[in-house]
């Protein structure tokens, strides 16, 4: 956990403040031990092709089915470990498909001996109310128990639809456990767009008044970074991936910041300097400006620049 991050004990009675920038879920864990006293034979103008190791076709179904819920855990797992579980035989990823569409996503797991999840059942947001959910359930029954299992189970949460528990109660599941589960809200990490699931609301960190912003800080870092460090590695710094690229001669342009730990023949860098040379290079403009305080010059110098279109110097 980070340091600035605060530790948080969770209460199991009354209210537990969450820091701006999380999310809290109630999860419903549901089980079932037996197979149906009927059996399932879903029904239905659908289909159910596997996924396999498709990355980009999982993800893809993944995000649409999920953003309105936000679910996040697939989009942030890294692809090497996603990779493996997806080629896993004994996992089973399918699209569901109407026409030439996939527009649904079922994920069984029977990586556990004697049981299977389903990790995964969800609609993309135009398929809800066609019958489609119901198919998926019954194909998920029908599948788990044609393995020898003895338990079959789900989690569903406070996220999902409102109508999950109701769903899988109908299908035979039964509840038996509940837990919280506390994440970092995926809409502020970029996972998921911040438009998504506009029926939780988005709180995110409020900045003090006149405390830095990210940006700022990072910018200050990497200054500081140019003028202490002492070896021979050159330490760039473009402002373009830390906000919008400074307009020199009407056109948008990074600047670029490299240190060099040894002056260069030629260099006039003032009576008396003997610190390290910082450059700052521009691909419009042939003169460099150098400077061995470097920080405060070089920032200056910048936002002169960002605020005057056409500066050259």
């Amino acid at each position: 956990m980070p340091p600035e991050e605060p530790t948080m004990a969770l209460s199991a009675e009354g209210y537990t403040d969450l820091p701006p920038g999380k999310i809290a879920a109630v999860v419903t864990f549901l089980e079932m031990r037996e197979p149906p006293a009927r059996p399932v034979r879903p029904a239905g103008p659908f289909g159910l092709t596997p996924i396999g190791d498709d990355i980009e076709r999982y993800r893809a179904l993944f995000r649409r089915v999920g953003a309105p819920w936000l679910w996040f855990s697939r989009l942030v797992m890294p692809e090497p470990e996603l990779r493996a579980i997806l080629a896993d035989p004994a996992v089973e990823a399918l699209a569901l498909r109407a026409g030439d569409a996939d527009i649904g996503l079922l994920e069984l797991d029977f990586r556990h001996p004697g049981a299977c999840e389903i990790a995964f059942l969800g609609l993309a947001p135009e398929a809800i109310g066609t019958g489609a959910g119901r198919f998926l359930i019954e194909t998920a029954i029908e599948r788990a128990w044609a393995r020898p299992i003895a338990r079959l189970w789900v989690h569903t949460c406070s996220l999902d639809h409102p109508r999950a528990v109701a769903f899988y109660r109908g299908a035979g599941f039964r509840p038996y456990k509940r837990a919280i589960e506390v994440a970092d809200d995926p809409r502020l990490t970029g996972d998921l767009p911040q438009d998504a699931a506009p029926q939780v609301p988005l709180i995110a960190k409020e900045r003090r008044c006149g405390a830095p912003s990210p940006h700022r800080r990072e910018s200050r870092r990497l200054q500081d970074e140019v003028r202490d460090r002492g070896n021979d590695r050159a330490v760039l710094f473009r402002f373009g991936a830390l906000r919008e690229p400074f307009r020199v001669g009407h056109e948008r342009r990074p600047f670029r910041l490299a240190r060099r730990a040894s002056p260069t023949p030629g260099d006039n860098r003032g009576p008396g300097s003997n610190g390290p040379t910082v450059t700052v290079q521009n691909p419009a403009c042939r003169m460099p400006c150098r400077s061995q305080a470097a920080s405060a010059t070089v920032s200056n110098r910048l936002r002169r620049a960002g605020s005057r279109p056409g500066t050259q110097w």
